[in-house]
């Protein structure tokens, strides 16, 4: 229950992804798919509020990361699952306009989003692995073996 108390004091996720929207930033959002164990990270550009004219129920995005595994990056998300929304660090140059900007709702059935490669991969920033390059790894391997050599030499005195 402090979990829920505290989503219930959070400011809405809506709001937050308009924000984001507005500035053409990345949204980092953990959603909690229905059915999975636990909720999941994800980036991906805010695109359409999604609804009826009584209650906005979901927004739809384009998911960067994870990748999908349908080769399909568009995804609507029901905003009653995101558990937080903030700035992923990076900027996005819009695939299509969107509504979020406009406040015109979309339905569920016109949300089928249009299939769009990457234009530009935008890469998560936390768990990256540092990319060492074959020079660099040259360049250890022969200052490896010269230090065994000079060890070798030393122990046989």
């Amino acid at each position: 229950m402090l979990i829920q108390s505290h989503l219930d004091n959070a400011e809405d996720p809506l709001d937050l992804l308009i924000d984001l929207a507005r500035k053409h930033r990345v949204a980092q959002i953990t959603y909690w798919k229905y059915g999975e164990p636990r909720a999941t990270v994800r980036l991906v550009e805010p695109y359409d509020i999604v609804g009826t004219t009584e209650e906005v129920r979901a927004v739809h995005c384009f998911q960067i990361h994870p990748h999908p595994t349908d080769g399909n990056p568009w995804r609507t998300f029901n905003l009653v699952n995101i558990k937080s929304v903030l700035d992923a660090g990076d900027s996005y140059h819009p695939r299509r306009s969107g509504t979020l900007l406009t406040g015109e709702l979309v339905t569920y059935d016109s949300v089928k989003g249009p299939r769009v490669s990457d234009r530009t991969p935008v890469k998560p920033k936390a768990n990256t692995k540092p990319k060492i390059s074959f020079g660099a790894l040259l360049l250890y391997s022969v200052l490896f073996v010269i230090v065994v050599w000079i060890f070798a030499m030393m122990s046989k005195r």
